[in-house]
């Protein structure tokens, strides 16, 4: 799924990506506050992230890659990554294309919603 409006990024500056990963279960024994059993429960700091794999790529609107966030995956299930100043200062502006895909230990893979971004010529010069 495409997201509605895309992000706006200017050449030449550096697009974060960062979030938070969260892992439920489903536990059939949990009491719910109305007396009924069952919810998904919480399990991420059960997790061992060092065993996990995370991708994103930013993709031109004909599908080739143009950058790699470069993501990493903190232990307590924090991922961070970036697309450089430097590398968006080459890039033609246009709509470009993001998700982030993340294996597990157990090698189920999950992805985010399609993402896009709008990269525009920047006015000013970049500063010192």
């Amino acid at each position: 799924m495409l997201s509605n409006k895309p992000l706006p990024v200017k050449a030449g500056d550096n697009i974060p990506l960062n979030g938070r990963i969260e892992v439920k279960e489903w536990d059939p024994d949990f009491e719910n506050a109305d007396g009924s059993t069952g919810a998904y429960v919480d399990v991420t700091a059960t997790q061992d992230f060092a065993l996990w794999a995370i991708e994103a790529d930013l993709k031109n609107m004909a599908g080739a890659k143009v950058a790699d966030f470069s993501p990493t995956i903190s232990a307590d299930g924090l991922y961070i990554g970036q697309v450089t100043s430097a590398v968006t200062q080459t890039l033609p502006a246009g709509t470009y294309l993001f998700d982030v895909r993340i294996r597990d230990a157990n090698g189920q893979v999950q992805s985010s919603h399609t993402q896009s971004l709008q990269l525009t010529q920047a006015i000013s010069e970049t500063p010192a």
